[in-house]
């Protein structure tokens, strides 16, 4: 899915507190990465992101972040 809108107040502070104790690293692609998907990308304004990633804490966190998002898709805006 692909989306354009704004989040409320309280929508934004999940979204942030999903990505807390993640990091961007230069991307290593691995023998596991280029699966079926599906994928998910964030994007970093006024950043020359090339080759690079952003890692989640954990697992549990992505999966949740993704849940997440998956969420905020369904709602009409």
């Amino acid at each position: 899915r692909k989306g354009d809108f704004q989040l409320k107040q309280n929508e934004w502070q999940s979204f942030c507190s999903f990505l807390q104790n993640g990091e961007i690293r230069q991307r290593n692609d691995e023998p596991v990465d280029g699966d079926d998907g599906p994928w998910m990308y964030i994007y970093l304004k006024n950043s020359d992101s090339r080759g690079q990633e952003f890692y989640f804490a954990d697992l549990q966190t992505r999966g949740s972040f993704e849940d997440f998002c998956e969420s905020l898709a369904k709602k009409k805006r």
